[in-house]
């Protein structure tokens, strides 16, 4: 790869400690490799100088609009060292990074580590105990200072919606059976306002399991259906698959239930059978959606760099469909998580067991306790999945 060759350059050039001149267009590259500068135009030379000085320094306008005025800050990230910015000593665990490492990498590994702060250590492996104030440079340089060192202010992590949506939850979950009173005063004419034959405690991880279970078989065949029709072997297939599929999704899960019975009796094998027919058709058309997004110019690098097909799959198509195929588990799973409910009614433990004793006993309280549980359940999932795709995409990116 490009960066190899840099390294291997960068390498060689330690030893045999030569003046190498190297002329090339690509303004990262230069900044990365290069001691001194010499920027020029129409064969004049408008600038030189080292690359922090021209960053920080630039002679004119066209300088400053060469490096970038938007992308000064990463740019400068690329040549501040981590020695540079280290603080008093700490007891502090985990990887170090290196005094000599470049604050863009830093930035990396703190990113990869989640964590806010990490040791130093020297070119020797000890950890560098020396103070380094920041230095008295261009603003530019002091922001990203306070952007790689600074911790999240612990009222942002308290104000998390998807924080207090869970809080919520748990709370429903664990004082339902201790909301009588309120569902007495709603509903005087019922003489059992709370459900309590079974704690919803355990009706929500039954119902968890369920869904879990027949989402992760979902998976498991919509992701491989879609990468077997669109294989070369497998491309035939491709129609067949796409109306298999969404006759599965038309075929309501009522239905599939009451065939299911019959044979498999009652229990969750018939609701995990309805739910992976129900599921799969979201998950297949992401994938072939996903996969068919793939640039046909990056599988082109892909080959000429001597890929595999087997490479090709898993280091460059699924990593790029990754966000699409994410986005159709989280649909399917959604949907899962709703139609889990029906699952009461061939004698499955789920969030659906009030709701459904509650239509037929003409108890509507217990229809508010399951809807709650289950909307709000439904809600985390799909926040959750939604970071995880935005997470996801800008890993693509």
């Amino acid at each position: 790869t490009r960066g190899a060759l840099q390294q291997e350059m960068t390498r060689i050039h330690q030893l045999l400690g030569r003046t190498i001149v190297l002329v090339t267009h690509d303004i990262d590259e230069a900044l990365r490799l290069a001691d001194h500068l010499v920027l020029m135009d129409g064969g004049h030379v408008i600038q030189q100088g080292s690359p922090l000085s021209m960053l920080t320094s630039p002679e004119n306008d066209f300088v400053q609009a060469f490096f970038g005025r938007s992308e000064l800050g990463v740019r400068l990230l690329s040549l501040r060292s981590v020695g540079d910015y280290v603080r008093r000593h700490e007891q502090l665990s985990g990887d170090a990074l290196v005094e000599e490492m470049t604050l863009r990498d830093a930035l990396s590994m703190f990113v990869a580590r989640r964590c806010d702060v990490l040791p130093v250590a020297n070119q020797q492996g000890e950890r560098a105990l020396r103070y380094a104030p920041f230095p008295r440079a261009s603003p530019a340089v002091r922001s990203i200072s306070a952007i790689c060192f600074r911790r999240r202010p612990p009222v942002k992590r308290l104000c998390d919606p998807l924080l207090w949506l869970i809080v919520l939850f748990l709370l429903l979950l664990f004082g339902l059976p201790y909301s009588q009173p309120f569902f007495a005063a709603l509903f005087p004419d019922l003489p059992r306002p709370v459900y309590q034959q079974e704690s919803f405690a355990a009706l929500a991880l039954a119902h968890f399991w369920l869904v879990g279970i027949s989402s992760l078989f979902a998976v498991v065949v919509g992701v491989g259906a879609g990468i077997a029709v669109t294989r070369e072997s497998g491309k035939e297939f491709r129609p067949l698959v796409e109306t298999i599929a969404a006759v599965g999704q038309t075929f309501p899960p009522v239905a599939v239930l009451a065939i299911a019975v019959p044979v498999m009796g009652f229990g969750q094998q018939p609701a995990i059978i309805a739910l992976i027919l129900y599921g799969v058709l979201p998950i297949l058309q992401a994938t072939l959606a996903g996969l068919g997004a793939v640039p046909a110019s990056v599988m082109s690098v892909a080959s000429g760099m001597g890929m595999s097909r087997r490479q090709q799959l898993y280091q460059v198509e699924l990593p790029l469909a990754a966000p699409v195929i994410l986005a159709g588990i989280r649909t399917s799973v959604i949907i899962n998580i709703g139609t889990a409910t029906i699952a009461s009614t061939v004698g499955a433990s789920t969030l659906g067991t009030p709701i459904i004793i509650g239509l037929s006993g003409f108890n509507t309280a217990y229809v508010i306790q399951g809807a709650l549980l289950v909307a709000l359940a439904a809600i985390i999932i799909d926040r959750l999945f939604e970071r995880l795709t935005r997470a996801l995409t800008r890993h693509a990116k």
